[in-house]
Order: C-alpha cells, then sequence, then structure tokens
C-alpha cells in the first residue's frame, strides 16, 4: 500500500473516479462550526481527533473520538468542533446514489431510507472508513478501490438503515413546498424573492416562509443558497473558472460565490477544485 503524505489541515475533498455520486472528505485540525445547513445527500464519516458535536432537530449529540456517525440526507442540522479543533473523514454519498444502492441490496425500490441516530459505534463501521481512506491515491482508483467503497456502503445499509422513518411536518402542504423546491431547483441562477415563491404556490409570504423553513429545517433563501452551492460543485467539477461558476449559479460575484461557498464547505471554491484535481498525491490523486 502507498505510503500517505503528511496530511494539510483544514477541509479536503476527493472524488471517485468510477462510483458517481459518491465523494471522500477529509477534514484535518478543523476549528469552529459549521451552521445549520442540509446535505443533498448521506454523510457517513468517523471522528479522528478530538471530538464533533451534530445539532439536528433539536437534539445535540457528541460524536467523540474514534467513533463513526451519520447525517441524513435532506435533515437540517449544524456541526461544530469539541474543544479546540478535531479531524475526521467522510464518505459522501447522494440520495440517488445511496436510494440506488439500497433498492440493488433489497431487492424492491426504497424511497424513504434513513438512519435513525447520529452516532454509530461500530469498530466494522470505523475500520471500513480507514481503509476507504488509507487507499487515497493508492488502490483506491482502481476497480479494487471501488469494490471497497461498494461493499462498505452494503454492509452500512444492511447494518443500520431503516425504513419508515421520515416524518412529514408540511402535511397537506407537501405539494405546494415540493413545488416550489423544483421551482428553486429550475431558477437557482434567478433572483427568486419569497413573494414569488409563496405566489407560485397560493400562500402567502409568512405562512410559506413558516411551512417550509420547519419542514425544511432552513428558511427558503437559505435553501436556495444551497442549491446554488451545490451546482457551484457539479461545475467546478467539470473545470469551469471560479468567475463563470459565480455567473452560472447566480452569485452576485466572485467574491460572494467564495464568502458563501467557504462558510457552507469550509474551504474556497478555488481549493475545492485543487482537491478534486490534484488529489492528496499530486494530479489526478482521485480515489
Amino acid at each position: 500500500m502507498r505510503q500517505r503524505e503528511p496530511e494539510r489541515s483544514g477541509v479536503h475533498f476527493y472524488r471517485t473516479a468510477r462510483l458517481p455520486g459518491v465523494h471522500c472528505i477529509c477534514g484535518t485540525d478543523v476549528r469552529g462550526e459549521f451552521p445549520r445547513h442540509v446535505h443533498d445527500g448521506f454523510c457517513i464519516g468517523l471522528v479522528e481527533k478530538g471530538g464533533r458535536v451534530i445539532s439536528r432537530q433539536g437534539i445535540s449529540e457528541v460524536i467523540p473520538e474514534g467513533f463513526s456517525f451519520v447525517i441524513n440526507s435532506g435533515v437540517a442540522h449544524s456541526c461544530r468542533s469539541l474543544g479546540d479543533k478535531h479531524s475526521y473523514f467522510i464518505v459522501y454519498v447522494k440520495k440517488t446514489a445511496m436510494k440506488f444502492l439500497a433498492s440493488s441490496l433489497l431487492g424492491e425500490w426504497v424511497d424513504d431510507l434513513c438512519f435513525e441516530r447520529s452516532l454509530i459505534d461500530d469498530c466494522v463501521v470505523s475500520t471500513g472508513i480507514r481503509r476507504i481512506f488509507s487507499d487515497i491515491g493508492g488502490a483506491g482508483h482502481t476497480e479494487e478501490g471501488n469494490s471497497i467503497v461498494s461493499s462498505f456502503l452494503s454492509d452500512f445499509i444492511l447494518a443500520h438503515g431503516k425504513r419508515g422513518l421520515a416524518t412529514n411536518v408540511a402535511g397537506p402542504h407537501r405539494e405546494a413546498l415540493d413545488r416550489a423546491v423544483g421551482f428553486m431547483e429550475d431558477h437557482y441562477d434567478e433572483n427568486v424573492s419569497l413573494g414569488a415563491l409563496s405566489s407560485l404556490v397560493g400562500l402567502s409570504p409568512c405562512h410559506f416562509h413558516r411551512l417550509f423553513s420547519a419542514s425544511k429545517g432552513i428558511s427558503p433563501h437559505e435553501y436556495l443558497l444551497r442549491i446554488r452551492i451545490r451546482k457551484a460543485r457539479e461545475l467546478l467539477r467539470e473545470g469551469y473558472d471560479i468567475t463563470s461558476v459565480a455567473m452560472e449559479t447566480g452569485f452576485a460575484d466572485q467574491s460572494h460565490l467564495t464568502r458563501s461557498f467557504k462558510k457552507a464547505m469550509g474551504i474556497t471554491p478555488g481549493l475545492y477544485r485543487n482537491d478534486l484535481y490534484q488529489g492528496p498525491h499530486g494530479k489526478n490523486g482521485e480515489m
């Protein structure tokens, strides 16, 4: 196995070559807090040093050193380091990729997969995550590496996945909120106002804002911002320059994109793009 170079401090992202929808994130000596946000995928992680506090749905849970954790897709949460700083690994899986894998495993379509608790006390999971990250830049870019990731995710779903736990606080307004989300997905590069969204779904601005925030855990504005950042990540992966990405995703300028991106992701757009294409061992160091 190739020996890994000394790790850089900060948050770094690595892509997989043949497993669409799966990325790896390494945080080293990370300080501070990631404010309330949502992911369009699942985060399966391991705290290597220090501690991590995950707050979701009114509950804060401490993930101690050596323990694993999972954050469900679409669940609003915040994260912060416990103490001065901490280090972690995360395997990030898009919702569609996780659903497809779960459906293949169970032999029927799975649309409501989730994981009940943030804290995962399972040495098999922690060992699996360490193995994935030890292969970054080594076997990870081969079919063997892809098999390691696929096997890990399959075992994790079978051991910890649940069905039917998702709750819908939107009630009879779920269709209206889904229309608003669809509109934001289609018009993320435009100036989408609260008034326009509420008119689209036939609700008053205050009522719409209250329902949306209760259902999604964040405000419509914050949700739109997360869509823009997700689209920016996709364009950066395709090799677009940062100025063009800012224009294509509805940000006022490159500085606005950079500030928003770093607040949400813990890294600037430029460093994010460099990580994806350089990896921890130089050019084309993807997993």
